[in-house]
């Protein structure tokens, strides 16, 4: 497995830190370390800068200081992928496992591309339990010796 898809939480947890934070930043350093391809549905960048501006409204950060963060982010190598089939298999997931347009992206990428999908979002990991093993919660994350990421 060469590809690894990550959310908009765990890309935000390089940013603001929080009490996953640590194994999030391992996840993208043993990412490329190993050469794994960090992959993302075309929405990442939206839902970051989304949620870097919910940090300016809470943590009164200024625009010159998001602006940093949103470039800390956009320097990430991390793969942006849409296409019509993507859509189309997210609406689907949408029905099946009741989840929102945006979280169903990223599971019908992962699944497209047959790897793990790092999220912390509980609610939809929750919504997918037992059902999809390949959406796993960032607070499982353990960094291998050499290898791949599972």
């Amino acid at each position: 497995m060469n590809d690894l898809v990550v959310d908009a939480n765990v890309a935000l947890m390089l940013l603001f830190p929080e009490s996953l934070s640590a194994l999030a930043i391992a996840l993208f350093r043993d990412a490329q370390r190993l050469g794994l391809r960090l992959i993302a549905p075309h929405i990442l960048p939206v839902e970051v800068t989304n949620g870097i501006r919910r940090h300016m409204r809470r943590e009164r950060l200024s625009l010159d200081e998001a602006l940093a963060m949103l470039e800390d982010f956009l320097i990430q190598p991390i793969d942006l992928e849409s296409d019509h089939d993507l859509h189309r298999r997210a609406l689907r997931l949408t029905e099946a496992h009741n989840l929102g347009a945006h979280d169903a992206h990223y599971v019908a990428l992962a699944e497209r591309l047959g790897c793990a999908f790092w999220t912390s979002d509980e609610r939809m990991l929750r919504a997918v339990a037992g059902r999809l093993p390949f959406v796993r919660w960032i607070g499982d994350y353990v960094s291998p010796p050499s290898g791949g990421t599972g």
